[in-house]
């Protein structure tokens, strides 16, 4: 171990095995957590669910006519289920504190952010797989982890909230 933290390259982060422990405990509680073990670590293998980790949209949207706006996201997981016709955003996020998370939820605008990726989703479905998401039900979650131990609470997000902040954005843009 020494010696190839020697010969280690100057932009590869070595973790201590304190934060190593750390990430196992993390995602064994993950794990243990009935909702949170559901939504990042259920595998349906069947054909018709598409499961995204790290999933990148490029994507574009219209903000007056002819004026074009690049876009990025970057969705931690999304499940399409076509044969139940269900659309899963999964968000995760580190917080102080899960018992006061509805706090950050606020502070940091993650209902803002949720809405940004739904616009990504709904032109993704349109632009890319050619298919009609209204005939999709979709659901919103946030799985928020404790930074100091190993915790999580999972969060719905529920659809006022997510097309009240979708109103927001294109007033904004």
């Amino acid at each position: 171990y020494i010696k190839w933290l020697k010969s280690n390259n100057a932009d590869e982060e070595t973790i201590t095995w304190a934060k190593l422990n750390a990430l196992k405990l993390t995602k064994e509680q993950l794990q243990l957590h009935k909702k949170a073990n559901e939504l990042l670590f259920k595998n349906d293998n069947s054909p018709g669910v598409i499961t995204h980790n790290e999933f990148h949209i490029n994507w574009e949207i219209e903000v007056r006519k002819g004026s074009i706006i690049p876009c990025k996201s970057l969705i931690d997981r999304l499940i399409i289920d076509h044969d139940a016709k269900k659309v899963t955003l999964i968000d995760l996020k580190t917080t102080v504190s899960v018992s006061k998370f509805k706090d950050s939820f606020k502070e940091y605008s993650y209902g803002t952010q949720m809405a940004y990726y739904w616009m990504a989703i709904y032109w993704y479905f349109k632009n890319e797989l050619k298919l009609n998401i209204e005939e999709y039900e979709h659901s919103t979650y946030i799985v928020a982890i404790q930074n100091d131990v190993a915790t999580c609470k999972v969060f719905e997000i529920d659809d006022e909230t997510i097309i009240t902040n979708i109103d927001k954005l294109t007033h904004i843009i």
